[in-house]
């Protein structure tokens, strides 16, 4: 059993008929159910709103995850963990031109 699983800057596949291969899409939640224990967390850092706002909406209606916290702009203000922190190769090129950086933490239910 698998306690935390983040995603980070995956590709956002913006066309509507490509939202099944999005990381936080009802087909990925429901194979994340079989490998999280039960109060694992998922994290979700991004600097795309569309996939911000779809994954939002996936984790609020699928019954095996709670939505704990998300922000739309983690560096306005102080960090909620310390691991938020650590930035990828792709954060930091996000950040240089401009981007806000979006953050999603849910807890697996069951």
């Amino acid at each position: 059993e698998v306690d935390e699983i983040w995603i980070t800057f995956p590709d956002p596949f913006p066309r509507p008929s490509k939202s099944n291969k999005r990381l936080t899409s009802e087909h990925y939640l429901q194979l994340y159910t079989r490998i999280l224990r039960p109060n694992a967390s998922l994290h979700l850092k991004t600097d795309d709103p569309g996939l911000y706002a779809f994954s939002l909406e996936t984790i609020k209606v699928h019954p095996a995850f709670e939505l704990i916290y998300h922000d739309d702009d983690i560096y306005a203000k102080p960090l909620v963990t310390p691991e938020l922190e650590i930035k990828t190769y792709y954060e930091r090129m996000h950040l240089q031109a401009g981007k806000t950086i979006k953050y999603i933490h849910a807890r697996h239910l069951s």
